[in-house]
Order: C-alpha cells, then structure tokens, then sequence
C-alpha cells in the first residue's frame, strides 16, 4: 500500500500527502475550506450514483468470493459519514489540514484509453471521440506546486490549441 498508493513516485519516501500539506500551506487553504470542498464533492458524487448519471460509463464487475457481488457504481462515497469529516485528525503532519476524507481516496478502479492515428480509425471503420491538441510536460522543482500541475498545464495550453 505504501509504495503503491501513498509514496510519491519521484521522492522516495515522502508521503503524496506531504505535497497537499505544502500546498495548502502555500496558498492558506484551511482545513474548514478543505473539508467543505470535500464534503461538498462527496455530496456530489452521492448525488451522480443516485441519479445514474455516470451509469453508461460504467462497466460492472462480478467479483467471485463466497458468493458473487456485481460491482457497479462507485462504493467510496456512499461509505463515507459527513457529519465526522470536521472531527477527524490531520493524517500527513502534525498540526496540518490535510487528512483522510479531504484528499484523494485510495480505491480499486480501472480505467482504459486507445489511441490512435486518425488513419488508422478511418481504416477501421471508427469514428474518433477526442483529438489530442496538444501535450506539455509537467514538471517542478518546487514540491508545493505538484498537486497544481494538471491545472497549470491545462491552462498554459488553452490559448495555443484553442481549448
């Protein structure tokens, strides 16, 4: 669990936790503002699995144990208890804001995602979903700004590829 789901893949050793904690710090987002927005996305979420609304990109899983549970929706957010999100304690750092409930879960999942030339769906007979406009690393040196990167690169890449 460690290596896989909570240690950084580019400072060995160092919690992911660790950069939100440095973020934070940064940028003066506290903890009530983190709990809200957490608080605030799981109501959001509970709310998507209720309606169905993510239901046709979601392919249901059978896993066979005792018996057999077909797997279907998103099991985390219906876990999760509000009410104790403001009570619980920091998880990264002594004295910090970032805890369990208000940063990314460590859950089960799989995604999938082909690629290819625009050719060779015409070849197959495929109608392409997206186009790639554009890629830019991303990388920084300063560790606060890690959690940031997708924004930044998202951003920096709007007015060159007409996103």
């Amino acid at each position: 669990m460690f290596s896989d789901g909570l240690e950084d893949a580019y400072d060995k050793g160092r919690l992911m936790g660790t950069f939100a904690e440095d973020c934070a710090s940064e940028y003066r987002f506290t903890r009530e503002q983190q709990d809200a927005f957490a608080i605030a996305s799981l109501m959001r979420a509970q709310t998507a699995i209720a309606n169905g609304s993510f239901a046709n990109e979601i392919t249901p899983v059978t896993v066979a144990d005792k018996t057999e549970t077909v797997v279907s929706i998103d099991e985390a957010p219906s876990k999760a208890k509000l009410d104790k999100i403001p009570g619980l304690k920091p998880t990264f750092r002594e004295g910090g804001t970032v805890m369990a409930a208000n940063s990314s879960s460590i859950s089960d999942g799989v995604a999938a995602l082909v690629l290819m030339r625009r050719s060779e769906a015409a070849k197959r007979g495929l109608k392409p979903l997206a186009t790639i406009a554009g890629l830019r690393p991303m990388h920084s040196s300063r560790t606060c700004s890690r959690p940031l990167q997708p924004a930044h690169c998202a951003r920096s890449r709007r007015p060159r590829d007409g996103i």
